[in-house]
């Protein structure tokens, strides 16, 4: 032990530097490791709002817990309802939580189609349609979304024909397009519609011609068929919008 300090003495400033040296080096790790700590931490908050969705032409209307983790719904809870895969709305705003993995198909731009993820969001107004998708907002036109069997979400007034008949529908209204019972909710009127043995079913959503029951998309003179399989497409994601 005294031949060690002897030696600590003998080169005092050498050892000095080595251990300042030493300490930053230290210092700089633990810093780095807790930066990089905090930039992976996940934000987790939560908040009990108002909601309602339909089952069939039944209204349910429901206190939820809602569980978001950096932004993104992760989990909905309610004590006294079971919450189906319809169309989730709340009931103090124009936005919507869609229940299932879906697609946003872009029908202006040949069917380009992502994958919309579980609890994904859309919100509308009267200039600008909000999606959310993982925690990020992006301002978005000209789509529909789509749960790759029946449903159809619709972000825009458009026009819906049953045999013949034209029914105007608002932005946010939904259709379920099973050839043995369509129904459709215009969002506005807070109205639902069941229709028996509807043959031909169409709608009109600015200039895009959709045939319900065939999944087919006509724009521009151009037919496209709407691809079923949600989960072969990527999550939708771009450079975040301000």
């Amino acid at each position: 032990m005294k031949k060690i300090v002897d030696m600590i003495k003998r080169n005092y400033i050498a050892f000095t530097i080595f251990m300042v040296i030493f300490l930053v080096i230290i210092a700089s790790i633990i810093t780095i490791s807790v930066i990089s700590h905090n930039r992976h931490k996940i934000v987790t908050e939560n908040e009990t709002i108002s909601l309602y969705q339909y089952i069939g032409k039944m209204k349910n209307s429901f206190e939820a817990d809602i569980t978001y983790e950096d932004g993104q719904i992760t989990k909905i809870s309610s004590s006294k309802y079971s919450i189906v895969d319809s169309i989730i709305y709340y009931k103090d705003k124009d936005k919507a939580i869609i229940p299932y993995d879906s697609e946003i198909v872009f029908y202006y731009r040949d069917n380009l189609t992502y994958q919309l993820p579980k609890y994904s969001t859309l919100g509308s107004n009267k200039y600008l349609k909000t999606i959310n998708v993982e925690g990020i907002d992006y301002s978005v036109d000209n789509f529909i979304i789509y749960d790759g069997k029946d449903n159809y979400f619709l972000p825009d007034a458009s026009t819906l024909t049953l045999d013949g008949e034209k029914i105007e529908l608002s932005p946010l209204s939904y259709i379920e397009a099973n050839r043995a019972t369509l129904i459709y909710y215009d969002y506005a009127k807070n109205k639902i519609t069941v229709k028996e043995n509807v043959k031909v079913a169409n709608l009109k959503i600015n200039d895009a011609n959709i045939d319900l029951f065939g999944d087919v998309v006509v724009y521009n003179n151009k037919s496209m068929l709407i691809d079923s399989d949600v989960k072969k497409y990527s999550i939708y994601k771009v450079e975040k919008e301000d």
